[in-house]
Order: structure tokens, then C-alpha cells, then sequence
């Protein structure tokens, strides 16, 4: 049994709840859970990775988050694949500022090279932060196989559950609308 201390501290709290999950590879074993049953597929949105995430961004997360758990307590494989949208004006004009670029003919002479480096750099760093905080929220997702709109295999097999076959293992419409409502 768990004893709350004296004065409750949320943060060494969460840090022990976090080490127990991983200490029992707890995420991963979720994110197994279930498979060979029917197939609920998840693709995430996906967020754009052009800054930190915020409140906002939380509860969108959150509420996915609730339909994917309680698809898993429904029986269903829930394939939890994340992604990152990598691209957008926020990007490039952050990218322009880190360079001290202000025109067209600034980027031709640094290179579009040099840009393209710069802008990926730069996603990198949100997108680490993004699973950094993701991963405290408890979100869980395959973040290690996370598609991300910058790469260009965003087609066929990346974008379906690994070695499954929607087709052959769909269930029928009126089960799934029964499974999922309570």
C-alpha cells in the first residue's frame, strides 16, 4: 500500500509512476495489447512541430487519447502510430530569422541547402520536445516508428498497422459501431 507523505509533491509522484512504467516496459506491452483482435487504427493528426506544445494542444491530445484507451478496454488492437506535421510557414519564417534572412535572393545566397538544413534542424528540436512531453502526459504512441510529413515514404505500408491486413481483420460495421459505443 502507498502511504501519501506529509506535504504531497506531485512532481516525485509522477517521476515514481513514470519509473514503475518503465520499469516494467508497461507503454510497450500497452501498445501490444490486444493484437490479433479486431483492428481500431489510429493515425494521429498530426500536430505541426513549428513550436512548443500548450495547453491547447494538450487537450486536443488528451481527448485522443480517451478514445484510444477505452477502444483498447473494447478489445480492440489499437494501433497508435504518431506523427509530425514538419512543414509550414512558421518554419520557414523561424528558419529566415535564425539565418538573418529577409528575401528571396538572401536564401539563393546561402543555399537552398543550407535552408533545407536549418529548417530540419529546427523540427528536430520541436519534435523532440514534443515527445518529451507527450511521453510525461502518458500519452503512449509508437513514437519510434512516428511518420513525419518531411520524409517522402508517407505512402503504402507506413501508413497501415505493420504486418496486418485491414481487409481480413476489419470487423463488420455493426460490430464495431458496438463495441465502441458504451
Amino acid at each position: 500500500m502507498y502511504a501519501l507523505p506529509p506535504v504531497y509533491d506531485f512532481r516525485l509522484v509522477e517521476e515514481e509512476v513514470r519509473k514503475f512504467w518503465e520499469e516494467r516496459n508497461i507503454p510497450k506491452k500497452f501498445l501490444e495489447l490486444n493484437r490479433g483482435g479486431p483492428i481500431f487504427s489510429f493515425l494521429e493528426g498530426p500536430p505541426t512541430v513549428n513550436g512548443y506544445m500548450h495547453v491547447g494542444h494538450v487537450r486536443g491530445r488528451v481527448c485522443k487519447d480517451v478514445v484510444l484507451r477505452f477502444a483498447t478496454m473494447q478489445g480492440f488492437w489499437v494501433w497508435r502510430r504518431a506523427g509530425w506535421d514538419c512543414q509550414g510557414l512558421p518554419t520557414e519564417l523561424e528558419v529566415e530569422r535564425i539565418l538573418g534572412v529577409r528575401t528571396k535572393k538572401d536564401i539563393e545566397a546561402i543555399g537552398m541547402e543550407r535552408f533545407v538544413e536549418e529548417a530540419n534542424k529546427l523540427v528536430d528540436h520541436y519534435i523532440q520536445h514534443w515527445r518529451r512531453d507527450s511521453e510525461v502526459l502518458g500519452l503512449w504512441l509508437d513514437y519510434d516508428t512516428a511518420y513525419e510529413t518531411r520524409k517522402r515514404a508517407l505512402h503504402g505500408a507506413h501508413l497501415v498497422p505493420p504486418e496486418e491486413s485491414l481487409r481480413e481483420r476489419r470487423p463488420d460495421r455493426e460490430q464495431q459501431g458496438r463495441a465502441l459505443l458504451p
